[in-house]
């Protein structure tokens, strides 16, 4: 994790995607949910 010092503070910044980031757990679920549904498409697709 990269962390910005900003003028609230600090923030962290995903190293994923760039996004700068107040919950990690959070966004990190959400990243998680993203690649299950690119794994779920990836498979579909190789099917048809």
């Amino acid at each position: 994790m990269k962390i910005n010092y900003t003028r609230r503070g600090f923030d962290l910044q995903c190293p994923k995607c760039g996004a700068v980031i107040g919950d990690t757990k959070l966004h990190t679920e959400y990243h998680e949910s993203l690649s299950k549904v690119k794994d779920f498409m990836d498979s579909h697709r190789m099917k048809t």
